[in-house]
């Protein structure tokens, strides 16, 4: 932030003796004489911030960020939760599969970012309530919110693509269906193997209070590993 506001303060030019070099400017009309002034001007100009400014995607992100700390502190992700802890009948698996379903499409409509704060605290909620480890929902979700392939309102780079005109909407609804496909397939198998060898996501952490109805954590082999 305070390099953002020195963009005001320094000049663009390099001052003079007495820190302001005169410079000339002439009129756009023919018959006006050229002016001379001591402002050489700054850097960065409010004109230029409010004319090139992203102001939609910082309201949307700003946005994202008020909306998750809402939920967060008037206890609607604690409550979401405990409302899903009937699900822990589901294996964790197949639970974590139908997740990541639903984040990888309610992405394509909304940002990232903002898919990120909402669902992140629901599963670390929803882990705990049904005694999962919560790495084992965040990890995964959190990859889950970056599968944007599908539509030019997804994400920006998406956008950039579509707007030189050469893309249908169905093209990158095509392409963007497979690769949804092959992310949500690779993430899961990952998350049951790797994440399984290097973060022990099948382990329940002893940091956090195991809830009374706490059941263990299957993984896509069926074994159970909860200790």
């Amino acid at each position: 932030m305070l390099i953002s506001v020195s963009l005001f303060m320094f000049p663009v030019e390099p001052p003079g003796w007495t820190c302001r070099r005169p410079t000339t400017k002439k009129s756009s009309s023919p018959a006006a004489a050229s002016t001379t002034t001591n402002d050489c001007g700054s850097i960065l100009t409010w004109p230029a911030v409010h004319q090139k400014m992203a102001w939609n995607v910082i309201i949307l992100l700003g946005g994202g960020f008020a909306m998750a700390e809402a939920c967060k502190e008037s206890g609607l992700s604690k409550w979401i939760g405990v409302q899903l802890s009937s699900l822990d009948q589901v294996p964790p698996y197949i639970l974590l599969f139908a997740i990541t379903i639903l984040i990888a499409f309610l992405t394509e409509f909304t940002s990232n970012t903002s898919t990120a704060n909402i669902f992140l605290p629901l599963m670390a909620e929803l882990a705990i309530e049904i005694g999962v480890n919560p790495l084992y929902f965040i990890m995964t979700s959190a990859i889950a919110c970056s599968f944007a392939f599908m539509l030019p309102v997804a994400t920006p780079p998406n956008a950039i693509a579509f707007s030189y005109g050469s893309l249908t909407v169905m093209d990158m609804v095509k392409a963007g269906a497979i690769m949804n496909i092959i992310c949500i397939v690779v993430t899961n198998i990952n998350i049951n193997t790797l994440g399984r060898a290097v973060f022990d996501v099948h382990l329940y952490p002893d940091w956090i209070p195991t809830p009374s109805d706490a059941i263990p954590t299957t993984d896509i082999i069926g074994l159970t590993t909860f200790n």
